[in-house]
């Protein structure tokens, strides 16, 4: 065989080839998991402040950010339904405040 196309260059070939593949996903993996995280958590302060318009829209942004993290978004889906339960609860008190 010639230099260099032997199986040991084959198999150093095939290492480099996946080492490139995985390495970039699990890098691309932990940056969807930090923005991932930190939408969230503007969207929990958003919340803890009462902007809850906000908090929606931010919980939103962050569904979208890596929809195969399915525990993180069953969270997500939870604040969300929580947030559009409170503005239906503070636009209903509003009314009945102003119907009186």
């Amino acid at each position: 065989p010639a230099h260099g196309s032997g199986p040991r260059e084959s198999a150093a070939c095939l290492v480099h080839y996946l080492y490139r593949r995985f390495s970039t996903h699990s890098l691309g993996s932990v940056q969807n998991a930090k923005a991932l995280k930190a939408k969230k958590e503007e969207g929990n302060k958003a919340f803890k402040e009462g902007s809850f318009d906000a908090a929606y829209v931010l919980y939103s942004e962050a569904l979208t950010i890596d929809p195969n993290n399915i525990k993180t978004n069953a969270k997500l889906y939870c604040n969300r339904a929580t947030v559009g339960f409170c503005v239906l609860c503070h636009h209903a008190i509003r009314f009945n405040i102003s119907s009186e």
